[in-house]
This record gives C-alpha cells, structure tokens and sequence, in this order.
C-alpha cells in the first residue's frame, strides 16, 4: 500500500493531470494505487463515473475518503466537454450536444424504452449504465438506449443523413467516445428516465473510420469494473467500409449491425456514395466474422432506410433476402440475420437530390417486410422517434453548424459594413451600397 502511494505520488509531480474519462479502469488504478479490487481507489472513482458523476464534484464525492479524493484531484482533470444544448420529443427521447475542446460539437441520445410493470425475462447479465436494481421475477423491462458518436460529422455522404452533409471534421478520441455514455447517463438520471442498458453506434460518423478508439471505448463501456454493460446489449452499426475493416471487428465485444439500405450494387451507390466495395463481398465478410464468434454473438443485424420510389418495393426486398439468406446457413446455421426496416425521416437540409426524398408509406413497408419473412429472414420496423425538435440522428448538429454558419456571416457583415464606413468617411457614400451589396450576397 504504501509503495502504491509513493507510485501515485510520483506520478502526479512528473506528469500533468489527465482528464478524468480518459482512463479505463486499469489505468486510473495504476495512478490512484491500491490495487484494482472492490474498495480500491479505482473502483471508488468507477463507481460515480458509472453514475453520471464525477469524482472531482466535492457534492458527489463527499462520501468517499479524502484523501482519494485529494489524490484524484492532483491526478485527474474535469471532462474536456461541455454540454451547449439539449433537446426532448414528445415520447420522452433526450438529445444533448456536446461542445469539445476545439468547439466542434458532437451529439448523443437517450432514447427510453421498455415498461415499468412488465416482467424482465432478459436474464440479467447485463450491468451497467444508470445504475437501475433489482432482480428476479417482476424486474421493471423499462431501460434505456443511449445512442452514440464515433466522428464529427462522417465522410460517407449518405444522401438520406443529415450527418452525411456535415462532411467528416475529424475523428473523436476515445475520452470523447466515453464522454457521451457519461453525459447519457447523466441525462437519463436528471429527467427520471429509465436507466441506460442499452448502446447503439448510430449517431455521427462511420465507427470503423475510427478503429482505434472505437475499439478502446467499447472496452471501457463493457469492462465491468467501469460501466459494466453486457456486449450482448452493445450494437456498433457501419455501412462498412471495406470487407478488412469489417473483419478487424471479430473479437469487439459488440453486436454488428450492417447499414445495407440496398442490395443492388447500383442502388447502394446512390444512397452511399462513398460505397467502394460490392455487396457481396461485403456480406461474406460478416460472415467470416459471424464464424469466429460465439454462438450469443454470431447475430448480424441489417439496417435499410426505406424511401419511397427509391428502394421500397417488392423487388428491392428480394434483392435483401437473396443477399441475406447465405448468411444464416453459416457456422452450420446457427448464425442469426435480422433485418430493421426504418421509414425514412424526411429532412429538407439534405441537398437536391435529398429533397426530393419522401418516407415509404406503412403499407409499403409492411410489404417489404413481409416478402423478408416468407423469405425466411426475421424482420422488424423501427418506430421513429426524436423526429420533432431536431431530435432525430445528426439534426441537432446540423442545426448548431446552421448557427454557427449564420453568425460567422452576421460577423463578417458587421466587419465588412465598418470597413465600408470608414472608407466612406473619405471616399463618399458610394462604397457603402456596394459592399453592403456584396455583404448581402455572401450572407445569403
């Protein structure tokens, strides 16, 4: 014990702190010492962070001893983020922004689910998230899905996302990946929600444009001595970049799911296109990857946003299943294939083409399903939710940019507007109507 404290005490002389989200586990109980077991320092410091809470809020901690509490105030830093907005629908579903360290912004949502007065027949292995209790028979189902981001913005251009026209900013760390399930934890825990026990890589940016500290981020979040969720209830979903990206996931602990929207190579194209490898290369690539999982984690869910006159009829639902159907006959059938159908949330920020994009009707996604479960394919459509109040995927960011967008151009306005003014102390008026004129066009 007193060789970890001398350890701790070196390490915070010889190196600056380092921000409090940016340690997994077995990091934060090298720098604190005393072990990685139940009691320690780490697991102390664990124990808020898994809560919504920080260890460095005098409040929060008051209960833990202080001198971990002055330890983990030399070590660690406060969060680089800040929360600059939020955002709630109607159906409960909470959207936050966070503001990084550069000013660039990402979102996340907390989306509830489930019901108080049903029995939880889930089996309970999974952990976790906000906290949430009990078990056994009667357990409430109520839980909640925190939806997060892998980039700022994302380079695939899907011409159906709001995301897609942001463009890639860059990439974001593995602290700023963890921050989100902190945040959403936090949100869930202050509007009563129910707690987080469920993670979907499906808000901004392509996960596997970002290998790495997607990859440390789901350790963090499925470690149990951190936030503790099943890998079972963690769903990372990609359009797949390349069929090595898609095999480089084989031992991540987290379901798949594959952001197919079409079967025909062509099609596909047009609705992604940053699309550079076939479908079917693609598809035998989740295969290989089905194959060296376990039997609980040999599941692949596909996604397909459905919009109408586009990719919602019959013949578009025969493309999936034909795709599809080969998979479930690998690892001797026992791999699992389902299909989400999602309408389409119209979003008149998506450009020409995207305008021009209208949700397929409820009969004609029925129909498409039911042409996947004759087919043999379990199929499912996505209730929409977060629609109003820029709640839905990538449109409170967008909506943000717009803000930043048109205050950059007031600002420029405003400059160029006392420039032409004092020139015109010496040249005439003549100079304000024509850069006025020119202000104008470009703040339009």
């Amino acid at each position: 014990m007193r060789a970890h404290r001398q350890l701790a005490r070196r390490l915070c002389t010889d190196t600056p702190r380092r921000s409090i989200l940016s340690a997994s586990f077995n990091e934060a109980a090298a720098l604190l010492g005393g072990g990685s077991g139940r009691g320690s320092s780490a697991s102390d410091v664990w124990s808020l962070l898994r809560r919504g809470e920080s260890p460095l809020d005098t409040a929060a901690a008051a209960h833990l001893p202080m001198r971990m509490r002055e330890l983990a105030a030399r070590v660690f830093s406060l969060p680089t983020h800040t929360v600059s907005a939020e955002a709630a629908s109607a159906c409960g579903t909470h959207k936050a922004l966070l503001r990084l360290h550069d000013g660039l912004e990402v979102e996340t949502v907390v989306i509830p689910m489930g019901r108080v007065d049903e029995p939880d027949s889930s089996g309970g292995d999974g952990g976790g998230g906000g906290g949430g209790g009990g078990g056994g028979e009667g357990r409430s189902t109520a839980r909640s899905t925190l939806c997060v981001s892998s980039q700022v913005g994302c380079a695939q251009a899907c011409r159906f996302c709001a995301t897609g026209r942001m463009g890639r900013r860059r990439n974001l760390a593995t602290e700023e990946i963890v921050a989100q399930v902190f945040e959403g934890v936090r949100l869930a825990r202050a509007h009563g929600l129910p707690p987080v026990r469920n993670i979907v890589f499906m808000g901004m940016g392509e996960p596997l444009d970002n290998i790495d500290a997607v990859e440390r981020a789901l350790e963090t979040m499925t470690d149990q001595r951190a936030f503790g969720l099943s890998p079972r209830h963690v769903t990372l979903s990609t359009v797949a970049p390349s069929p090595e990206a898609v095999r480089r996931t084989r031992h991540w602990p987290a379901r798949l799911a594959w952001s197919l929207h079409a079967a025909d190579d062509r099609l596909r194209k047009m609705l992604v296109p940053s699309a550079r490898h076939g479908t079917t290369a693609l598809r035998d690539a989740f295969g290989d990857v089905l194959e060296m999982r376990s039997a609980r984690q040999a599941s692949l869910l596909v996604e397909a946003t459905l919009i109408a006159g586009v990719n919602d009829s019959p013949l578009h639902a025969a493309q999936f299943a034909s795709l599809l159907l080969p998979l479930t006959r690998r690892k001797r059938g026992t791999c699992k294939v389902k299909v989400n159908l999602i309408p389409y949330n119209r979003n008149d920020d998506l450009g020409a083409l995207g305008r021009t994009f209208e949700p397929a009707t409820q009969e004609t996604v029925l129909a498409f399903r039911d042409v996947l479960v004759e087919a043999g394919l379990f199929c499912s459509v996505r209730a929409q939710r977060g629609a109003e109040h820029a709640a839905a995927c990538g449109m409170l960011a967008t909506a943000s940019r717009r803000s930043e967008r048109r205050r950059e151009a007031l600002e420029r306005r405003e400059a160029r507007l006392g420039l032409a003014s004092r020139h015109g102390a010496v040249e005439g008026g003549a100079a304000d109507e024509d850069e006025d004129e020119q202000v104008c066009t470009v703040g339009a």
